[in-house]
């Protein structure tokens, strides 16, 4: 009887030990943040902007005015300031009497930003396109991000050269917000 009152007092010890657990635990702390960030693509290209003859008596007008073939892409985290995107011509001046001029449209109801409208881009400075550009990501696909739209158009008439055609390049930039 003292061998079975042995063997069940055992059993209830090693059944109440398995039941009960024995814990064991650890800890690893590490940083985590992250740095703020700016980064910019343009997908796609304006294509040809020409200016063509008008009716007699009127000033040429471009076609191909309003190309969207253009995106700007780009993700920003910003802390309490917000970021702008500027253009500029980097490459050689328009030609004598043309005017270029962007119009940008970001995503609706400013969460990649606010539009700034028909600014007309020279070499001189760079000129804003996108304001107020809080911290988002407008996506990578062929047509995610901001729109560009191009228009070429005649400033002085005066001063065109015939047949007068440069490559140009714009460069956008993002940075702080003035």
């Amino acid at each position: 009887m003292r061998k079975l009152l042995l063997a069940s007092l055992m059993v209830v010890v090693l059944a109440f030990g398995v039941a009960a657990g024995t814990t064991d635990s650890d800890t690893s702390t590490f940083g985590v943040g992250n740095e703020e960030m700016a980064v910019i693509a343009c997908s796609g290209d304006a294509g040809n902007l020409l200016l063509v003859a008008p009716a007699a008596g009127a000033i040429p007008t471009a076609v191909n005015t309003s190309e969207s073939l253009t995106y700007l892409q780009y993700t920003v985290v910003v802390g309490a300031t917000t970021k702008e995107i500027t253009a500029q011509i980097t490459t050689e001046a328009l030609p004598l009497g043309t005017l270029l001029k962007i119009t940008t449209l970001p995503d609706v109801g400013g969460l990649e930003g606010t539009a700034v409208s028909a600014t007309s881009v020279t070499t001189e400075s760079a000129v804003d396109v996108i304001t107020l550009i809080p911290s988002c990501a407008t996506g990578i696909g062929a047509t995610d991000g901001a729109s560009v739209e191009w228009e070429l158009s005649v400033s002085d008439i005066t001063l065109m050269v015939l047949d007068t055609s440069v490559d140009i390049t714009v460069t956008f930039i993002i940075t702080d917000t003035s």
